[in-house]
């Protein structure tokens, strides 16, 4: 191993002396374990090696072993860490699937946790150091209230400066999404956070894509977003229109676009995507799915949206300019243009078994980002049951009124509106709660999924 030592000209500060000091000696007792104990099993110190570094230094090394970029092999081969030592960093920050990262990583927290992995002692660390010193990984910061991992703040810096708008209107706030739009190219994790609008909620949705973004780059195809996915080509306008709607649209729309009913309720509620590919994998989506997506996103692009204003009158969203909805179109005669933001889905996709003539099964769903009072609010269910009409079933907002919902289909689906029986001067954000009973013995169901399209208003 090789190591600048910085060569005393002249008078130094103590502190400058005291700290070259403590680099000579840990630079000595590294070349001699890895003179004499390279090919040594196990660890190869007491400990006092890694005890040694500066708070500097041992973050350094963390962030080099926390680097998703680096796996095995580049520990290995890059670094020159015994096989062994590399296999077994590798191994332990990727927890029990084996992949990094994902949801159960077991990333290193201290030089103290890394040096009691097997085979990493003073020669592992002592390269670790010398090669983070050469080839610096990416530094944990913190950017208003959040904490980002150094591979976090490099990723979703790439995020925001490549993904549609469509993707970040599903993470924030649609006035947040296209500040970030105006604003990118960004150079720094810190020039995101300057933005207007993004604040800790948004940094912190913004951190929850990093392993989403970080597999997407390694497999963003050169094209971009454009391909062939179930059979249906996309080119890049079409994909990126088509990707923009998976990850905003409602449900409604989508079907009233044309959009297979399943696919679509499929795409609500495993949303957000950064490629179609994500859609495109998804279980319940197929051909026919793909296909009304395609053909949603040609017919958007061609009629994009239309000219009526915010507070003009509308029948349909499609009459609003961009970034508005047409929001009161079930209660009222006529609707009105309101920003987009003020809408939304919420989706459980979670079963809950329907106990056969008992008690009701409950399935709650919890609403943020909305304005303060509700407009519109459909029901979509998908319920498995030999007799829907046997069930009764019933809404409850966070206020606590509870209304009725009936017409569930012998197929158990259900595009439910709640009118007049919906409590519209109370807060439309807080827990919705979803109640269905079996009201008579001798059938069993299952409540497959269910989702709350909403649309609100200020007070």
């Amino acid at each position: 191993m090789q190591r600048t030592v910085r060569r005393i000209t002249g008078l130094q500060p103590a502190r400058s002396l005291l700290r070259d000091a403590r680099m000579n000696a840990r630079v000595l007792i590294a070349s001699l374990a890895l003179a004499g104990c390279a090919a040594t099993d196990g660890n190869d110190d007491d400990g006092s090696y890694a005890a040694s570094l500066t708070a500097a230094e041992a973050q350094q090394v963390l962030d080099l072993a926390n680097y998703p970029a680096y796996d095995a092999a580049a520990f290995d081969d890059a670094v020159s860490l015994d096989v062994r030592a590399a296999a077994a960093i590798a191994a332990h920050r990727a927890g029990a699937d084996g992949t990094y990262p994902s949801p159960d990583d077991n990333p290193f927290d201290s030089v103290a946790e890394l040096d009691g992995v097997s085979y990493v002692g003073t020669t592992a660390l002592a390269k670790l150091l010398a090669y983070a010193d050469a080839h610096p990984a990416p530094t944990r910061e913190r950017i208003e209230t959040v904490w980002f991992e150094g591979w976090q703040a490099e990723i979703v810096v790439w995020g925001v400066n490549t993904v549609p708008i469509g993707v970040l209107r599903g993470l924030l706030d649609d006035r947040a999404a296209e500040n970030l739009i105006a604003a990118r190219p960004f150079a720094s994790l810190a020039a995101v956070g300057n933005v207007a609008l993004i604040g800790p909620s948004a940094l912190t949705a913004l951190r929850g894509q990093a392993r989403t973004w970080w597999f997407a780059r390694a497999n963003q195809p050169p094209a971009g977003l454009a391909g062939t996915f179930d059979g249906v080509t996309f080119d890049e306008a079409t994909a990126a229109k088509a990707l923009e709607i998976a990850n905003t649209h409602t449900r409604t729309q989508m079907v009233d676009g044309g959009v297979y009913g399943n696919g679509a309720s499929v795409i609500v509620g495993n949303r957000p995507y950064a490629t179609l590919g994500a859609v495109a994998g998804l279980s319940g989506v197929g051909t026919s799915t793909m296909q009304g997506l395609h053909a949603y996103a040609t017919q958007l692009l061609a009629t994009p949206h239309g000219t009526v204003p915010e507070n003009g009158e509308c029948a349909a969203t499609s009459e609003c300019a961009a970034n508005l909805i047409c929001v009161g179109t079930t209660i009222y005669d006529v609707g009105h243009c309101r920003p987009s933001w003020m809408g939304g889905t919420f989706t459980s996709t979670t079963d809950h078994v329907i106990p056969d003539g008992g008690a009701a099964v409950t399935s709650s769903l919890q609403v943020t980002g909305l304005a303060t009072v509700a407009e519109d609010a459909i029901v979509h269910l998908d319920i498995a049951h030999p007799n829907p009409a046997q069930l009764y079933i019933t809404l409850t907002q966070p206020s606590s009124a509870e209304s009725l919902i009936w017409d569930v289909d012998s197929a158990g689906h259900a595009r439910v509106v709640i009118g007049s029986n919906l409590e519209r001067d109370s807060s439309v954000n807080g827990t919705w709660t979803l109640a269905v009973r079996d009201t008579q013995a001798g059938d069993a169901g299952v409540l497959r999924g269910w989702s709350l399209e909403l649309t609100s208003r200020y007070d």
